[in-house]
């Protein structure tokens, strides 16, 4: 018995409504399914694709080992660099791999230097101070455009590339001089008057350089004038022994040349599955206000971010408390005035009961 593409398709994709910590359980409950018609390493296959973009979108963290640094990283659009993910408070690159969930070929890159990196990684610090007050098991980042990155890095290597090129060529115009004065010491002193250019026709021979062919027609591209920061935040709770688990989720876009956010999203997952399986999800995405610094921007926009957060945070309070009063009272089964339980093997006994039997 074979199973179409399409079926299997239909099958890995559940892998994006997985909740929080619970991959590996629910791949293995899909080649569950599959089991006899697809084998455990097409389905594999399949889900490498699924499990990336669910990744992305789940904003998962991995650690991250160099050079006797650790840290975590998340992977996300943000994030992505040429191929491979961008982690900016190592300044390293490295390969995510979605089937063990981790980061694999792990390599430094050049540390940008201008005026915007300075300011994100002042960001990036405000913002693990305000991650570690608020969140016992986070993760955050702060990204620049990976345009910038790639333009600045470019530059790097363009410029390591020019330096050695003039090194060369520096050394192969000391040689050309040398093999130059050397044949000239042997020519006779009769054909040398004969033959031997003036002094200005050997100042222009020997000063005559390769560099100027040499010399790249463009420069290195330009990074972006005025690029934003994204800024991510993280918090994982896995209880899976207890049956729950949850994660927060929320993404800020900060224009640097409007000093405002141009985006700010908060999700919230939870999972509670035992004797059960019940599960609750929010977005929130409500406009900031205009960012207004008091001097210290780094502080400034965490504090903005801290105020819009706690105000979610109680309004999903109240709308829980809300939920729990009314609608889930609505759900139970009212017992009667006794404040017992109905018997329905003595029914007959009840009011009710002997009305029925008439």
């Amino acid at each position: 018995m074979t199973c179409s593409r399409d079926a299997v398709q239909a099958c890995v994709n559940m892998l994006l409504q997985t909740p929080p910590g619970q991959e590996n359980q629910v791949l293995h409950d899909i080649k569950g399914i599959l089991e006899g018609t697809v084998s455990s390493d097409q389905v594999e296959d399949h889900a490498r694709p699924v499990l990336l973009q669910y990744a992305h979108e789940q904003l998962l963290p991995v650690s991250i080992d160099l050079e006797g640094q650790s840290d975590h990283a998340i992977v996300c659009e943000a994030a992505k660099l040429d191929g491979k993910y961008y982690h900016p408070r190592l300044s390293c690159t490295f390969v995510y791999d979605p089937s063990q969930v981790s980061a694999v070929q792990v390599t430094s890159i050049p540390r940008p230097t201008s005026e915007a990196e300075t300011l994100r990684s002042a960001v990036d610090e405000e913002l693990s101070k305000y991650m570690c007050r608020h969140f016992h098991a986070g993760v955050c980042s702060t990204f620049l455009p990976s345009s910038y990155i790639s333009a600045r890095q470019a530059a790097s290597e363009t410029a390591s590339i020019q330096d050695a090129d003039v090194k060369g060529q520096k050394e192969g115009s000391a040689s050309s001089v040398h093999a130059t004065t050397t044949e000239r010491a042997e020519v006779t002193r009769d054909e040398a008057s004969q033959t031997c250019p003036t002094d200005q026709e050997f100042k222009s021979e020997v000063l005559q350089s390769p560099l100027t062919e040499c010399a790249p027609s463009t420069g290195a591209p330009e990074p972006v004038s005025t690029p934003t920061l994204t800024l991510h935040i993280v918090g994982n709770k896995y209880n899976l022994r207890n049956f729950w688990s949850g994660r927060w989720r929320s993404t800020y876009v900060f224009d640097l040349s409007t000093k405002a956010f141009t985006r700010a999203d908060i999700r919230v997952q939870t999972h509670y599955f035992e004797n059960g399986n019940v599960q609750m999800q929010t977005q929130y995405s409500d406009a900031m206000p205009v960012f207004q610094s008091t001097g210290c921007t780094a502080a400034d926009v965490i504090r903005a971010i801290e105020v819009h957060e706690q105000h979610y945070q109680t309004k999903l309070f109240e709308s829980t408390d809300l939920l729990r009063e009314d609608a889930f009272k609505a759900l139970r089964r009212t017992l009667p005035i006794t404040r017992e339980k109905v018997d329905w093997d003595k029914a007959v006994s009840y009011k009710i009961g002997a009305e029925l039997t008439k």
